[in-house]
Formats: structure tokens, sequence, C-alpha cells
């Protein structure tokens, strides 16, 4: 974990103790199931079982949840989760970042 996600993750904790964050749950459960929930809603992600006959010619690019706490300097302080998709060594990329 990124020294700013920790510092994120004390501070989510902490603030859950003192009664500021009151979303149920583990340290970001919620936020990361709002961030997939949305993603296999739009249709962005979709499950599937790896099968190595059938999938032996495609990239499969790392990814890992981004957590942090959001309005730090207001009373409205919440737990905010983002899917990060690797992006280097995709020959493609440009068509759907740019």
């Amino acid at each position: 974990m990124f020294t700013k996600e920790s510092i994120d993750c004390e501070l989510s904790l902490e603030l859950r103790c003192q009664g500021k964050i009151t979303t149920p749950g583990a340290l970001f459960e919620e936020s990361d199931a709002v961030e997939i929930d949305g993603l296999m809603i739009a249709g962005v992600l979709k499950p599937e079982l790896y099968k190595a006959d059938t999938h032996s010619n495609i990239c499969i690019f790392k990814l890992r949840m981004v957590r942090e706490v959001k309005n730090k300097n207001t009373d409205t302080l919440y737990e905010k989760s983002r899917l990060v998709v690797q992006g280097y060594g995709d020959d493609e990329k440009k068509s759907f970042l740019t």
C-alpha cells in the first residue's frame, strides 16, 4: 500500500472512532462495493472464468483499488474507492484513452 493510502486508511479508522464517518462494515468495504457494482452495471466489468485454451491470446492488465478519504476540510467526510487499471504496455490504449 502506498503512503498516501496508508495515511487515508489510518485517518478513516480514526474518523470512524470519532463518529465522523458512519459507513457500516469494514474500512472502505462499502465504497469498494459501490465502485465495482457501478462498473458492472455500466458494462465496464464482466466477471469471466479464465480458461487457458480460450483466453491464451488476450492481455490481462493489472489493477488495484485506490482508497482515500474525501472532503477532508469539511464536515462531510466520506470514504471513496476507485478502480485503477494499468495503462502502459497497451498499444491500443490511444483508441479509448484519448
